[in-house]
């Protein structure tokens, strides 16, 4: 007897007696029966697949949670109860609670995994082996000096980052331009309850024992995304308006994927005209640009609120300023440089 000649609903139970998605990938890929029987197995299997060691995937649960946060997200914003959720979510149960939460709102697809592959194989994997060579542990690097000993980590933080405040990032001009009303973004405080357990560090404000993952993601940002992302975003010489560089500038640095594959053009001969630039620029960039070029200074004011700087040029202080402002900006509101 052939395991096709089994009933049909015994074939569509075979799902969840595999050990990872790689049992389940090969077991679709054994026949056109099996195909039709075992490709749509629940939502509760194809977690459970996900999630085995056998499978692998790693960092978790960060990568289950970047694919979800954008859902996450949108869900979020919708009720002042369903803030209160993903707030309580954050501060309670750190990563853990918030998948939970992201996988109650939109349960784990066979097709998310096949992103999340593409995605890491594509997009992140590249990034991850330049990062590490501008900011990741070395021999050449003084041990005393701050180093990244999980790229991979932070670089998978910094997506969920932006990916579960772009209603504080993106949104805004893209809502704009569609005709949309705005949506009132997730508050300061759960942005910075998600960075305080997201990234343990003893030296935040109150410290988290045993971590350093704060004064990390500020070695990623300053010395490895920041430094890529001025070298092939600014200055724009298709726009002079000081409001307009800054708006755009900081939140192409914050576009999630799209701001990772701008690491990839490190990779291409650097003696491209800023035309040449612009054509490499993934297109969810080149959306912003555009969204972004449409608007005048009261409208991105509007959108935004005003410049984090007085008339005279000077900084306002952090705890004067309103509204988001980068992620860097949000660790120093939690660390004790002292």
């Amino acid at each position: 007897m052939l395991l096709i000649d089994l009933p049909t609903d015994i074939l569509t139970l075979l799902p969840g007696y595999l050990e990872s998605l790689d049992d389940l990938h090969s077991l679709i890929l054994t026949s056109r029966e099996l195909y039709a029987t075992t490709s749509k197995p629940t939502p509760s299997v194809v977690y459970s697949l996900a999630t085995s060691p056998y499978t692998g995937i790693q960092p978790y649960p960060h990568l289950f949670i970047a694919i979800k946060a954008r859902t996450l997200a949108d869900w979020a914003v919708q009720s002042s109860e369903n803030r209160e959720r993903l707030f309580d979510a954050i501060n309670t149960g750190g990563p853990s609670g918030v998948l939970d939460l992201a996988l109650s709102v939109s349960p784990i697809t066979l097709n998310d995994l096949a992103f999340l592959r593409h995605t890491r194989t594509s997009i992140l994997e590249p990034a991850i082996k330049y990062l590490e060579t501008k900011c990741g542990p070395s021999d050449e690097i003084d041990p005393s000096f701050t180093v990244c000993h999980n790229v991979t980590l932070l670089l998978t933080n910094y997506w969920i980052y932006c990916d579960l405040f772009y209603h504080n990032i993106t949104a805004p001009v893209f809502r704009h331009t569609a005709g949309l009303q705005p949506l009132k973004p997730l508050g300061n405080e759960t942005r910075l309850k998600w960075v305080y357990h997201f990234l343990p560090d003893c030296n935040a404000d109150p410290p988290v024992a045993g971590g350093y993952d704060m004064i990390e993601m500020n070695k990623l940002l300053d010395e490895g995304l920041e430094e890529t992302f001025i070298k092939f975003l600014i200055p724009p010489p298709w726009h002079e308006m000081q409001l307009f560089r800054n708006r755009f500038f900081r939140s192409a640095c914050y576009a999630g994927l799209a701001s990772v594959q701008l690491v990839h053009m490190v990779y291409i001969k650097d003696d491209l005209t800023p035309e040449q630039t612009k054509s490499l620029w993934p297109e969810e960039i080149k959306e912003l640009a555009a969204a972004f070029g449409a608007l005048d200074e009261n409208q991105l004011s509007e959108l935004y609120g005003p410049l984090p700087w007085d008339r005279e040029g000077n900084f306002i202080h952090l705890e004067e300023a309103d509204g988001w402002m980068g992620l860097q900006s949000d660790l120093y509101r939690l660390l004790n440089w002292d």
